[in-house]
């Protein structure tokens, strides 16, 4: 099993957290400014490079739900949560947020109607404490089995129409698109730099095709003159979610079989939370909820920044970059940013592949990317060389 880091977190760095501690020199202080999920805080801890680790985010709930976990208080947490309650309750409480959200995004809720009852009825089932209660939720898993089968099948019986429909709907958006495109004498990277995301080739090719979602198509408009108002495509799009919840049912095929219920994520991820109670051998990491330029930091620190990136969706929150890069200009001391790219007078001084998954309420898109570690152009040399002699040292 890989080695996980951190909370389950939309934009988490899990994948490479250990990979930026590997890149980052000791000291006596360590800084992870935007922590979110702190998968990074996490690594940093493990690494013993350190001797005060500090986690800081503006959202200070999570930092704070990370150290909760450490010291132990989510070892009897065994909450089974439904739709209602997470629309209520995802605002106050980070386990609802974290775990009970699709691809940790902690706005959207983790499963889609059609499959949600099936689901809960499992994970209910296993949290059971008694012989009774596991009897009872196993009954209601085999009922809103049955009913998701029997749903399945009569949508089913519709599949072959909905399948051509997907296939000439697809292609008439898309079209639609194209021509606006071509009127505009606009090219697809022209759209890409205006939206200020990477979705053009979404838009505009077959591959991985998809229909922008409102605000982009409306932000379209402003460039492409010839687009329709984004109502005229309300019967086309609808066809194409019924198709989405069409495919959702057929997982409960899956879900039929006992075995595939180790894999439900809710239960993954409260299995993940567990695991950071590892980590109470460790000293504590502190904890703050400040602006990035607020902290005050230590004279014998490594500094390290993983901000919201540009052009990427689904973190939530608005951030000024062009004030960013002015204090990153003025601070004085090096500081390790993660970023696909950044203004001209910042240097990369090492890069590792990896998939990013980006998540929204359609579906999941993966796509190859280098994660590049920044820093200001008057320290690159020093961290370069830096590198090169730990490099001889191994």
């Amino acid at each position: 099993m890989a080695r996980r880091y951190g909370l389950p977190y939309q934009g988490s760095k899990n994948a490479i957290a250990k990979w930026i501690i590997d890149q980052l020199p000791a000291a006596e202080h360590f800084y992870d400014l935007f922590a979110g999920g702190c998968a990074v805080t996490h690594a940093a801890i493990e690494s013993g490079k350190y001797k005060y680790v500090h986690a800081n985010d503006i959202q200070g709930k999570y930092p704070q739900f990370f150290l909760s976990c450490i010291e132990g208080k989510m070892a009897n947490e065994r909450r089974v949560i439904d739709r209602s309650e997470f629309m209520l309750l995802k605002d106050a409480d980070p386990y609802i947020a974290l775990c009970w959200s699709f691809g940790n995004s902690r706005d959207t809720y983790l499963w889609a109607r059609e499959i949600e009852g099936a689901k809960l009825a499992a994970c209910r089932m296993i949290m059971a404490d008694t012989w009774q209660e596991r009897r009872k939720y196993y009954m209601q898993f085999i009922a809103e089995l049955r009913a998701g089968r029997a749903e399945y099948e009569r949508r089913k019986a519709m599949r072959d129409d909905v399948l051509d429909k997907i296939g000439n709907i697809k292609e008439y958006l898309r079209g639609e698109l194209l021509a606006a495109l071509r009127s505009s004498g606009k090219t697809q990277a022209e759209v890409q730099r205006y939206l200020g995301n990477q979705m053009a080739g979404h838009y505009f090719g077959r591959s991985q095709w998809e229909f922008p979602t409102e605000d982009s198509y409306n932000k379209m408009r402003e460039i492409l003159p010839d687009l329709k108002p984004y109502n005229t495509y309300g019967q086309a799009l609808q066809t194409l979610e019924e198709f989405n919840s069409l495919q959702s049912l057929a997982h409960l095929e899956s879900l039929a079989h006992l075995e595939s219920l180790a894999h439900l994520q809710s239960l993954a991820h409260l299995e993940s939370l567990a695991h950071l109670e590892s980590l109470a051998q460790y000293p504590r990491p502190i904890v703050t909820a400040c602006s990035y330029s607020d902290i005050d930091i230590a004279a014998d620190s490594v500094v390290y920044c993983d901000p919201p990136y540009i052009g990427i969706r689904g973190y939530g929150v608005e951030f000024d970059h062009a004030a960013f890069y002015q204090w990153l200009r003025a601070t004085e001391r090096p500081v390790y940013v993660s970023e696909y790219s950044m203004p001209p007078d910042f240097v990369s001084i090492a890069d590792t592949a990896k998939t990013a998954l980006l998540c929204s309420i359609k579906g999941r898109e993966r796509k190859k990317v280098t994660e590049r570690l920044y820093v200001h152009e008057r320290f690159a040399d020093k961290c370069l060389r830096r590198q090169s002699q730990q490099l001889k040292l191994l």
